[in-house]
């Protein structure tokens, strides 16, 4: 985890300084080699000592000489014919072939053929997402059946899959970050306890659906609370890109689905704490209340800091003694330095450490500045991980071989009831037109199907209840298939309800 949060810190960094497209590439290779260093055994941790300084350095110096040797022969593509190069390689893959023996040695992590597979999975992904959109569908829905295909379930394909798999996750981490940028303080005063209504109301009757469903097909109450947690949150990217295109995401409503959509996450965050608590066989009594106690404080906290101090210190106080040139760099390193200090915390703190990431953004979300840098800068590297989180890091670990089974599909189906507690989430709206009872009615609908599709956190938590043996992958696999129904259904019904009321309005515009 901390190779990965410096390999995310040090590439937010270094986007400023680079071409995006470069950046992405580095970011790519760090948080690799990254994984490859965080792959060995803990039991690989002592290292021997030498007490000759002299001696080491020599012998580093002839490695690393000996690797730029091996790495031009790579990139040349020459692999036999030097029987010395071929001798070097041996040598220093000695060394690698015991986990747990001297790593003095250097050797080449991949190969070309790796880099060449990696390519066109990548390429893959980015086809199936403009597919699926094509379709009227969210991207993610190639990306993740593109990932099952090409992944080590099924095809294996890809090279690499824990390195691909974490790079995702880095992904994620900046998805919430940028899920607190988009939070409008004023929206949130002005639609803040509608908005608290609709979630509260769209978070527990999926949860208590979900949950009955899962007891009555026969799971354990730890596996049906994973199932409940998977049904509670909004897919806040998929509703923003399809309300934008109907031209309802700056209305009333659309400010108030978002918001409840947010809020929706941060109660599925507090509840996957929760679930982190109940897998660990330690922990019990007062520990179940700390993931509760923590995000109610880190929330009031870093609010009170998102509308008092930090615009004021930032705008006023550092900003102004630093040049206009190093702006993006200051406030960019700023806000991946809080947001690995506050995920740092939540996990510390028996909390979720994605709500970090979100309350790292939240801190941000009034300053402008902020804003402009990360749509310009970093908004490009966030799709681009996100494509990985979909495509590798869930996609890698569902059972697509034994999926399609009449079990894992007929509860899958059963789990994608509990989207009828999203949909009561429309009654909720208010009356926005005091001139035309019909507006009831279209607000009811749209609001439902907007909040009618699970996203990448109903995702996750499936994912984490597989991680912490809570669920098995019969169970993870029910959870996906349920996730893919509500990502056709709630988009194409969504889609149709906004045309077939612009169609209404327009027919209603013509007779008067």
């Amino acid at each position: 985890s901390f190779s990965v949060l410096c390999s995310a810190s040090g590439a937010s960094v270094c986007v400023l300084m680079v071409r995006p497209t470069l950046t992405f590439c580095a970011l790519l290779l760090a948080l690799a080699c990254a994984a490859a260093a965080g792959g060995a055994s803990p039991n690989c941790t002592r290292r021997r000592l030498v007490d000759d300084a002299s001696v080491a350095e020599r012998e580093s110096a002839q490695h690393l000489r000996s690797w730029r040797r091996l790495t031009w022969r790579w990139l040349t593509g020459g692999d036999g014919g030097d029987e010395r190069i071929g001798d070097e390689r041996r040598r220093l893959g000695s060394a690698s072939d015991d986990p747990c023996g001297d790593h003095s040695g250097h050797h080449i992590p991949f190969t070309f053929n790796d880099v060449e597979q990696f390519a066109l999975f990548y390429i893959a992904l980015w086809a199936c997402g403009k597919l699926a959109e094509a379709l009227w569908l969210p991207s993610l829905a190639g990306e993740l059946l593109c990932g099952m295909v090409l992944g080590p379930r099924l095809s294996s394909f890809v090279p690499k899959p824990d390195a691909v798999m974490m790079i995702g996750q880095v992904g994620l981490v900046l998805e919430m970050v940028s899920c607190g940028l988009e939070v409008d303080l004023d929206m949130l005063v002005a639609y803040g306890p509608r908005a608290l209504c609709a979630a509260l109301l769209g978070s527990a009757l999926p949860f208590a659906i979900a949950f009955g469903l899962a007891t009555a097909v026969g799971l354990s109450a730890e596996a049906a609370y994973v199932v409940a947690i998977a049904a509670m949150p909004t897919a806040v990217g998929v509703a923003t890109k399809v309300m934008n295109m109907g031209h309802v995401l700056n209305t009333p409503l659309g400010q108030l689905v978002l918001l409840a959509t947010v809020v929706d996450d941060i109660i599925a965050f507090i509840n996957l704490g929760e679930l982190k608590v109940l897998a660990d066989p330690e922990l019990g009594g007062v520990s179940y209340l700390w993931p509760v106690l923590s995000s109610v404080l880190l929330l009031a906290g870093v609010g009170w800091l998102a509308v008092d101090v930090v615009p004021r210190l930032v705008e006023s106080k550092l900003l102004p003694r630093v040049q206009q040139r190093h702006h993006d760099v200051v406030l960019t390193s700023l806000l991946c330095a809080m947001a690995v200090g506050l995920m740092a915390v939540c996990h510390r703190t028996k909390t979720f450490p994605l709500l970090g990431a979100f309350l790292a953004g939240l801190s941000f979300c009034s300053i402008a500045p902020v804003h402009h840098v990360w749509a310009h800068q970093v908004k490009r590297i966030q799709y681009s991980l996100l494509r990985l989180f979909y495509g590798a890091t869930i996609a890698f670990e569902v059972p697509v071989a034994t999926m399609w089974t009449g079990r894992i599909i007929g509860r899958g189906a059963l789990f994608f009831l509990a989207i009828a507690g999203k949909f009561a989430t429309g009654f909720t709206v208010g009356h926005y037109s005091a001139h035309h009872r019909s507006h009831d009615l279209q607000n009811f609908l749209r609001a439902g199907f907007a909040m009618a599709v699970w996203g990448e956190i109903s995702l996750l938590a499936g994912f984490q209840g597989l991680v912490d043996n809570v669920i098995d992958e019969d169970t993870f696999g029910s959870i996906v298939f349920a996730v893919l129904l509500s990502v056709f259904v709630g988009p194409w019904a969504l889609r149709w309800r906004l045309w077939h009321d612009r169609k209404a309005d327009r027919a209603r515009n013509w007779a008067i």
